[in-house]
């Protein structure tokens, strides 16, 4: 099961945001927020840690981990969440070894993906695409899926949930910008990604799956994981 968590933040005063979630998110997240320079980008990374200690207390409450005592002290602090990292510099929580998330923001929306098995997740604000970029980027089976959509008006739209897609698996492999966008194909018939060499992660079988965030028309939500069919439940989360 993949809880999607998100929060719009879109009506809120950032001068408001800063000093109240602060308190909210565990130390070594915060040190990390603080070390950004706009206030814009902190808001973001807060609300994204916050998320990340709602899906945690969840995910505790859930699975009955700790003792009744404990739980209730989790559902009234801010847990201390201790991150480690794989060879591929993915993090993962040190005391919950069987959790898995995965963070992301953008515009003035922040989403954080907790699941019981490994998961990849990316959000994107449409904004205005940008065929340069498509060509560099993208495969040729997906340039000329570009260049359908543009023909219909919708080029923008496709071009950004295609982005979303390929960063959700990058973040599901951990490999980032390392394994290339036009190292593998989107698949729409079969909600997959098809790997186009023999690079790692291209021959495992990953799915993916595009969310709409409710009243959030205008942002791209992908999930990538290793089951094909995939259980996800969304959260709206107030700020």
């Amino acid at each position: 099961m993949i809880h999607l968590y998100y929060a719009d933040f879109s009506s809120v005063d950032p001068a408001k945001l800063i000093p109240e979630y602060s308190s909210k998110i565990d130390p070594e997240r915060l040190q990390k927020v603080m070390r950004t320079k706009a206030d814009s980008a902190k808001v973001r990374s807060l609300i994204a840690g916050y998320l990340l200690q709602v899906g945690v207390k969840r995910y505790l409450k859930e699975n009955r981990v700790g003792s009744a005592e404990s739980m209730k002290t989790f559902a009234e602090a801010v847990l201390p969440l201790r991150y480690r990292y794989t060879d591929q510099g993915k993090p993962y929580l040190a005391d919950y070894p069987d959790l898995y998330f995965n963070l992301s923001h953008s515009g003035n929306v922040a989403v954080c993906a907790v699941a019981d098995c490994e998961v990849g997740m990316d959000v994107q604000v449409y904004g205005k695409g940008r065929e340069a970029v498509a060509k560099r980027f993208f495969t040729g089976q997906e340039q000329e899926m570009l260049q359908r959509a543009k023909e219909e008006g919708r080029f923008e739209e496709v071009f950004f949930s295609l982005w979303s897609i390929k960063e959700s698996y990058l973040k599901y492999t951990g490999l980032g910008m390392k394994m290339g966008l036009d190292s593998f194909d989107i698949d729409f018939d079969s909600q997959r990604i098809i790997g186009l060499s023999d690079k790692e992660g291209a021959a495992k079988q990953v799915y993916f799956r595009q969310i709409s965030l409710p009243n959030l028309s205008e942002y791209a939500v992908s999930v990538c994981c290793g089951c094909e069919k995939m259980e996800i439940m969304i959260h709206q989360v107030p700020v």
